[in-house]
């Protein structure tokens, strides 16, 4: 049996794959770490099993070679977009969700052995099978081809495998030792293959061919030259062999030089008056030759420039004469490395070359003109943050020429008054060129009208807060378990209800006083209460008071299982923090607010996704909890119980949302996402995720307002048409008829009269006047339309008051 043969048989037997054997599965969540810090897949107990748990039922094959590389078909149930096939402790690449029940990936490379197959869902639900798929040795004979003489005798080589091995001639003359693999050539010239075979019966085939003729000794016969004696450092030079008995193998001094075997291209590394390489053959033959390394060609000028200025470049080292060019950037330079640089703010690499190819390079930055960034931008009340200044002649010096703030004269540290009003900043640089900046002083916290979950809604009228939808824990208020196709006052608020906020079975309300009042669910604390006796309460049908937050409180946000509030320019967090979402490291469950870490002041937004937190503090994004889709926006996957800073928005943010596994928001007047992005939701027109902001394609006109659901994100804007949606659509909550997902913005039709969204996990609210429009996903009545239908188009219009 060879090697294909080999591969065919495992495969074949691999069809059979998990479903042929009786293989235990252990559904549970993806969220424990092991001692190696992997995370695995977590049983949970029977009574709470359920269909909506994903489950895999068969792989196809179900074994690899360690190099992987193979198709995998994945079949099962209740997998969801963006979901992870695992083997052992490495993805399966290349995944392309099917349907909810067919996957296909590709195998990738692992140790042999068998290892555990983890399928797990973007909400870490999870199926794992112990022992499901196994990895086979990689097997090879070496070399695969060459050549050699009558008579010789070489030593075969075997990767991977298990022993003993045995060897043998399949075609040709010759003798092979069967366990050494120590071939002697014939006496006659031709063709031969070696065959090997190890003790699992994997095989493979090593073919050679045997020259004849009169010759000289191998070892007087073999021949090294160079293309050059002299190289630069940095420059490159032809090898080749001739003689002996081929393939060759090219040596240098690892430190100085590189030598790429396949095509014998020598790249010199460090200067040297004497440098040594070696090649060798087949049999172990070895020829040399001596070459000359000289020193690296170092380019000396002005590392800034003016518009248009001339300056000269001057080369050293290497072996002149010297060519000069632009390796990159704009600019012009001749032949006697007299550089002009452009009209335009730049950075320019001027290259030269010496006479063997050996280069040097050097950087030269055009000076644009003075500027101040932000040059426009907004700061909360006694909010601080830097300005900093660019182009221009260095030092710079910063004052306040209008309003009530203060600027730093050296670092450009900003402080906005305690008022609302506007200020006014300027820098100077060495040779008196000014720039200003503008800054409006206000608050961001912007009251949420109508706020959408997973099958609930509620929304602020007239100063109440009302609800719709499922009820099952309470969660909308009226004191009842029993769920409402259309709009219930939540009980004892009153007509000063400022803001409400909707977590995945739960719902919360602030009041005018700045009190905050919470109902539903709090299975993981996150109402924010206990009974008077210490005991823990698992739902509430009517709003209680959340305990140690008193008044003045200015903002808050509910995540899926916990909620967030400003307060005193500080940020407190109650509920689950399993995933550090609290912002705190005693992770678990919290049922009272705690503060979160490393943010003492300068809060001006809170938002809150399924197992993350976001907030902008003194203009700046940070972010903190599961990091597993990116959602973070840190340039990383790792999950953090204290605020990181999101990569590029140090400043000038102005709006920001999370939802279920990503996060938007709008720095300037650009909007940006970042996290899960398997359904379109980052709006880039790829459906791959990203742990940094990525720009969204689509967007005009001024945003008034973000609202992102687990799965798709939206927005409003100044201008018609007002609404944009972009993501998953598999129940219309795009607003689109047709299904599947959106890369990039749809506009929805509503009045231009709409004021406020709300959009949930697979629904989505407008405010208007006095009536809302609901579209979308309505199982439990969360269109409040009166119908549990799903309404593919924002249709029909509802009266709210």
């Amino acid at each position: 049996m060879n090697q294909w043969e080999w591969k065919k048989w495992v495969i074949g037997v691999g069809v059979l794959g998990i479903s042929g054997c009786a293989t235990a599965h252990l559904p549970g969540h993806f969220d424990s770490v092991d001692s190696k810090g992997q995370k695995f897949c977590t049983p949970i107990s029977t009574e709470l099993k359920g269909s909506h748990l994903p489950k895999v039922l068969g792989l196809a094959p179900a074994v690899s070679f360690e190099q992987g590389g193979g198709q995998i078909k994945v079949s099962g149930r209740g997998f969801k977009p963006g979901v992870q096939i695992l083997l052992g402790e490495f993805p399966c690449g290349s995944l392309n969700y099917i349907s909810e029940a067919s996957l296909t990936c590709v195998a990738s490379n692992h140790f042999r052995g068998k290892v555990d197959v983890s399928v797990v869902n973007p909400d870490s639900s999870c199926d794992r099978i112990p022992g499901g798929f196994e990895y086979f040795p990689t097997f090879q004979i070496l070399p695969k081809k060459g050549r050699v003489n009558t008579g010789d005798q070489f030593q075969l080589k075997v990767q991977g495998g298990t022993l003993p091995l045995r060897f043998s001639v399949l075609e040709g003359a010759g003798n092979v030792d069967p366990k050494t693999g120590l071939y002697s050539a014939p006496q006659a010239p031709g063709k031969v293959l070696i065959r090997v075979v190890d003790a699992q019966g994997m095989t493979d085939v090593s073919e050679f061919e045997v020259q004849g003729g009169s010759r000289l000794p191998a070892s007087e016969s073999l021949i090294l030259a160079a293309s050059s004696s002299q190289i630069g450092v940095g420059g490159t030079l032809s090898l080749s062999a001739t003689g002996g008995v081929g393939p060759y193998q090219f040596s240098i001094d690892p430190s100085l030089g590189a030598i790429d075997q396949a095509t014998g291209r020598l790249t010199a590394l460090k200067g040297s008056s004497d440098v040594k390489v070696k090649v060798r053959d087949l049999l172990g033959h070895e020829a040399f030759t001596s070459l000359k390394f000289s020193d690296r060609i170092q380019l000396t000028g002005a590392d800034r420039l003016e518009f248009n200025q001339v300056g000269v470049i001057q080369a050293e080292g290497g072996v002149p004469p010297y060519t000069f060019s632009i390796a990159s950037g704009p600019g012009r330079i001749d032949a006697g490395g007299n550089f002009t640089s452009p009209e335009l703010p730049a950075s320019t690499v001027i290259l030269a070359k010496d006479s063997l190819g050996s280069s040097g390079q050097i950087s030269i930055l055009t000076v644009p003109p003075l500027s101040l960034s932000p040059t426009e931008t907004e700061a909360v009340p006694g909010g601080s943050m830097r300005f900093t200044a660019a182009g221009g002649y260095m030092p710079y010096s910063f004052r306040l020429v209008r309003g009530l703030g203060f600027v730093d004269p050296v670092s450009g540290v900003y402080t906005a008054p305690e008022t609302a009003t506007s200020d006014t900043i300027e820098v100077k640089d060495s040779r008196g060129v000014v720039a200003t900046a503008k800054v409006e002083i206000h608050s961001l916290m912007v009251p949420r009208r109508i706020s959408a979950s997973l099958a609930h809604t509620c929304a602020v009228m007239k100063g109440a807060a009302k609800c719709w939808g499922e009820n099952r824990w309470g969660q909308l208020g009226d004191g009842t378990l029993r769920r409402k196709l259309q709009p219930v006052i939540a009980s004892g608020l009153g007509s000063h209800v400022a803001s409400v906020t909707t977590g995945y079975r739960h719902s919360c309300a602030l009041l005018g006083s700045g009190e905050v009042k919470c109902w539903g669910d709090n299975s993981k604390g996150q109402l924010g209460y206990q009974s008077l006796a210490g005991a823990d309460i698992q739902q509430s049908s009517i709003p209680h008071t959340v305990a140690g937050l008193g008044q003045g409180v200015v903002a808050i946000a509910a995540g899926e299982f916990h909620t967030c509030a400003i307060r005193d320019s500080k940020i407190f967090c109650w509920g689950d923090n399993s995933k550090g979402q609290l912002g705190s490291a005693l992770h678990g469950v919290s049922p009272v607010p705690v503060q979160v870490a490393e943010i003492s002041e300068g809060v001006q937004s809170i938002t809150a996704g399924s197992f993350h937190s976001c907030a902008i503090v003194n203009g700046g994004a940070l972010c903190w909890g599961s990091n597993f889709n990116g959602q973070l926006g840190n340039h990383s996957q790792l999950d953090s119980d204290v605020p990181v800073k999101v990569f590029g928005m140090n400043q000038g943010v102005k709006r920001i949302e999370a939802k279920g596994n990503h996060t938007c928001a709008q720095a300037q007047d650009d909007l940006f996402c970042w996290g899960y992005n398997a359904s379109g939701q980052l709006g880039n027109r790829t459906t791959k995720s990203a742990s940094v902001p990525m720009p969204v394609i689509g967007v005009e006109g001024l945003i008034e307002e973000l609202s992102l659901g687990t799965q798709y994100t939206c927005v409003r804007t100044a201008a018609a048409p007002k609404v944009r949606c972009w993501g998953y659509n598999f129940f219309g909550q795009l607003g689109q008829v047709g299904g599947g997902i959106q890369q990039e913005p749809q506009v929805v039709n509503l009045p231009d009269s709409v004021s406020a969204l709300g959009a949930g996990v697979e629904h989505t609210c407008a405010l208007l006047a006095s009536s809302y429009l609901c579209w979308g996903h309505n199982s439990s009545g969360q269109l409040g339309n009166r119908t549990t239908k799903d309404f593919w188009l924002p249709e029909p219009k509802q009266k709210l008051d």
